[in-house]
């Protein structure tokens, strides 16, 4: 099943080529048409939850990614989204033994959560892992999914062990690097404060030339790698103390190890430091900046973290954002999450401190109803 005739038309001219006459393809709305008779397998693509601009159930609070249990919050999502009947026609179709395939736009943690809830609360079960799953639309990487491989029938050991739901958000310990390439990368290695290098490696790449790798410490709080190859490439990764450190050297002894294989330095070089599209101002590029669910982590982390002023922000229906200005030594930072899961995390010299202050003031504006805190700190 898919919501898409071009999709299904590739997926009939495969089952064609591989010889597979026990197929069905369908394209249709499961919330009006349910489908006729049962189905050993079911394989659902973006069929189950179509408003992609819901944003989910929130969180306790700004400070966790957990949701309560709301049995009245939970059946209003479903209602809102429409996948309460598509999921319940669904479920009508599956024989007890088969399986369901369901690839859906809910990658958000805010909508993963009461769409995982809603299978559960049918019986259904995980059989493998959730797999989250990038793929490229024209120009752009679109993170999707999760696709998930689900069953009613009953666990019966073995490989057929029923896995836990997890509700907590992705974490990849690579994504609390800082990756800047090109005229941006020179703009913060030159601004890193009291920058101490602590390693340095040099190496001629067969294709490339001369390649420098520099490692080292800065503001008191950041680990960086700036690497360059010759006069074609600058690139710089920033992170967070031991972590940091850790993650920078393991970055910079796979770029030296690549190095020496021809025709593979390139490639890692782009994988690392992705090209940026648009055009981005040296001057306002910041020295740190993180904005996925692990920059709460990265943000409790920080060591002598003094709080200058915040404030937080609540709705009538409890929902929170939360803001905060402060420094550490050698740096200034900001801070701000929500409870839909967004998180950022943005650090600077002192010299450019202004530039945070005015984004504080800017997210104060933009959502300044209901608000519960707002206080300047000695």
């Amino acid at each position: 099943m898919d919501r898409s005739d071009a999709s299904l038309a590739v997926a009939r001219e495969r089952a064609k080529a591989l010889g597979l006459g026990n197929l069905r393809f369908e394209c249709l709305d499961v919330q009006h048409a349910p489908l006729s008779g049962t189905y050993d397998v079911i394989i659902a693509t973006h069929s189950l939850v179509q408003s992609e601009s819901d944003p989910g159930l929130p969180s306790h609070n700004w400070q966790t990614f957990e949701r309560r249990k709301d049995p009245a919050a939970q059946a209003d999502f479903e209602q809102r989204t429409g996948l309460k009947t598509r999921l319940d026609h669904l479920c009508q179709a599956i024989t007890p033994t088969g399986r369901l395939f369901a690839f859906e736009k809910t990658r958000q943690l805010a909508r993963r959560v009461p769409f995982q809830r809603a299978l559960a609360a049918r019986g259904l079960r995980l059989l493998e892992p959730p797999v989250p799953i990038r793929y490229r639309v024209v120009e752009e990487v679109a993170d999707d999914g999760p696709l998930y491989v689900l069953t009613r029938a009953p666990g019966t050991g073995g490989s057929h062990v029923s896995l836990e739901w997890d509700e907590n958000p992705e974490h990849h310990t690579e994504e609390e690097c800082y990756r800047r390439r090109g005229e941006a990368a020179i703009a913060v290695w030159e601004r890193l404060p009291d920058r101490v290098a602590t390693c340095e490696s040099h190496w001629i790449d067969p294709r490339f030339g001369s390649v420098h790798a520099e490692w080292g410490r800065a503001g008191g709080a950041l680990a960086y790698l700036y690497v360059t190859v010759v006069d074609r490439f600058r690139g710089i990764l920033v992170g967070i103390r031991e972590a940091g450190i850790e993650l920078t050297h393991r970055f910079g002894e796979a770029l030296r190890e690549t190095g020496m294989e021809s025709g593979r330095f390139e490639a890692l070089l782009d994988a690392t430091w992705p090209t940026v599209t648009g055009q981005e101002d040296p001057a306002h590029t910041p020295l740190y900046e993180h904005h996925l669910a692990s920059a709460q982590q990265v943000w409790s982390r920080l060591p002598e973290r003094h709080v200058t002023k915040d404030s937080t922000n609540e709705e009538p229906d409890g929902r929170q954002k939360h803001v905060e200005l402060g420094t550490i030594p050698g740096l200034v930072y900001l801070y701000w999450a929500n409870t839909f899961d967004q998180r950022q995390l943005v650090m600077v010299e002192g010299q450019r401190a202004s530039l945070l202050e005015d984004y504080y003031e800017e997210l104060l504006h933009s959502g300044r109803q209901g608000s519960r805190e707002g206080r300047d700190k000695p």
